[in-house]
């Protein structure tokens, strides 16, 4: 009796794992640049992007960023690509060690929930300034390489003599930015991270208008995708191919494979042979924690007019920020054939932006989300509240939603952070090649500059087809 012959999987030169942007731009790197013709990119998830999500429904005329949001640097791959591909930019107030207003006289503001007292970024408060002061000397820490593996932020930030209060607003504006408690943090890397963000990429933070799927959607052309096909096994032991597994027991194979997935689900995937154990060790020491998005639309603004955001201490939620359907942040157009400005007899409609990661987000685990959306609305009123006008936020509320980025399957977390005791070689660790064949690209594999940005996940893309075009040359 003769038995049917298993039909052989279908084969590509090279195989991206997540459409995210790292992978995209790797995918798009070798079509369009390197001439690697024979790609694909498989995702797990319904849709391209990964942890960037807009959404255009929730505020008519209103693109919102549900996932990553800013980009952050005023000279990095994204902000020159925007020049060349001619995409809006909206510069917003700067978050980092120089703070300066926005060139529309935008600013940020911290609240200081113990004191119930608002202050603005240059307040010459002398507790906010000694603050300051200590964020801003974490770029200038010298013989940062001397720093002891286990120091913390935490431990930073205690031997700088803060107060109680300044110390609750560092964990909220730095720790909850950064993606983890300070006790967790790497102060070794994180001054690392402060050095390079000055000498590497400038200051400034923008909006991409009227999203981050402006780029992805640029990455995605050309590029052939697969979704809903999540890997599960790769086995790369046989010389003539690498062999991926999905889910429902699907295979393709692949002479190289890049692998661009979040260090929370790293691990879901099971190779042959074992990865090197120093590559799991360095996945080890880094941490992705959850991160949640409290979307509030507003009817009116009850708020300064120069504010763009606020970091609050001792509060619900320790950070939120504006827009609106007419923009915010000073309009760099670049030449943007696209870009229409806003209907300015239009009723504008505001966007109010809740952020909480890490610690915070995993309080919110399991609380009703009206629940939460009414608490960030108390939180507002007792900020913005009068005695004429004690509940202005309840009074301008449409609506509102709450997206936690630790209950999507495949992405499971925020962003990557520098655990304490992470060495510095980690980062490179982790992007290392494996047989010569099988290669990393993702934020947490951006030794070259830091990682925790978009534009960062996008150049670890492009460094891994310039690896995957070379291999395959000698392969």
């Amino acid at each position: 009796m003769e038995t049917a012959t298993t039909a052989a999987p279908e084969h590509h030169d090279v195989v991206v794992i997540g459409a995210g942007v790292a992978g995209l731009r790797c995918a798009s790197q070798l079509v369009h640049v390197k001439g690697v013709k024979d790609v694909l990119v498989v995702d797990a998830m319904d849709r391209i992007g990964g942890r960037v999500l807009n959404d255009t429904s929730f505020i008519p005329g209103m693109s919102i960023e549900v996932g990553a949001e800013f980009l952050h640097g005023a000279n990095t791959t994204l902000t020159r690509l925007a020049e060349e591909q001619q995409i809006s930019l909206r510069e917003i107030f700067t978050w980092a060690q120089v703070r300066r207003a926005s060139p529309d006289g935008g600013i940020g503001y911290y609240y200081l929930g113990d004191q119930k007292r608002m202050l603005a970024y240059d307040d010459d408060d002398e507790e906010f300034l000694k603050f300051n002061l200590a964020v801003a000397d974490l770029s200038d820490v010298a013989h940062a390489d001397e720093i002891p593996l286990e120091r913390s932020m935490q431990d930073y930030f205690t031997e700088c003599k803060l107060s109680a209060s300044m110390m609750k607003l560092a964990d909220s504006g730095y720790a909850n930015t950064a993606g983890g408690p300070m006790t967790d943090i790497s102060m070794r890397v994180t001054c690392r991270y402060e050095k390079q963000w000055i000498e590497l990429e400038d200051e400034g933070d923008f909006r991409v208008v009227p999203s981050f799927m402006r780029f992805v959607k640029h990455f995605a052309k050309g590029v052939t995708t697969r979704l809903n096909w999540p890997v599960a096994s790769v086995d790369y032991s046989q010389k003539d191919g690498i062999l991926l597994t999905n889910a429902s027991g699907k295979q393709i194979s692949c002479r190289t494979l890049v692998v661009t997935v979040s260090t929370a689900v790293f691990t879901d995937i099971a190779y042959t042979p074992a990865l090197p154990q120093e590559k799991l060790d360095a996945l080890a020491s880094f941490d992705m924690r959850r991160a949640g998005k409290v979307l509030l639309h507003m009817s009116g603004r009850f708020w300064p007019e120069n504010a763009h955001g606020v970091v609050c201490s001792d509060c619900f939620l320790p950070e939120f920020w504006f827009n609106s359907t007419q923009g915010i942040g000073h309009l760099k157009s670049n030449g943007d054939e696209s870009y229409k400005p806003a209907d300015e007899s239009a009723d504008v409609q505001y966007l109010i932006t809740g952020f909480a990661g890490a610690e915070c987000a995993e309080r919110l685990v399991g609380m009703d989300p009206d629940v939460i959306v009414q608490r960030f609305l108390d939180q507002l009123d007792m900020i913005y509240g009068t005695v004429d006008r004690p509940t202005p936020a309840h009074d301008c509320f449409v609506k509102g939603m709450y997206k936690d980025w630790g209950d999507v399957e495949y992405v499971r977390g925020g962003y990557a952070f520098p655990r304490v005791g992470q060495t510095d070689s980690a980062a490179r660790d982790l992007a290392a090649s494996v047989d010569g064949r099988v290669f990393f690209a993702g934020e947490a594999t951006a030794f070259e500059q830091p990682g925790m940005s978009v534009h960062a996940a996008v150049d670890t893309g492009t460094r891994a087809a310039a690896q995957v075009a070379r291999a395959l040359q000698e392969l």
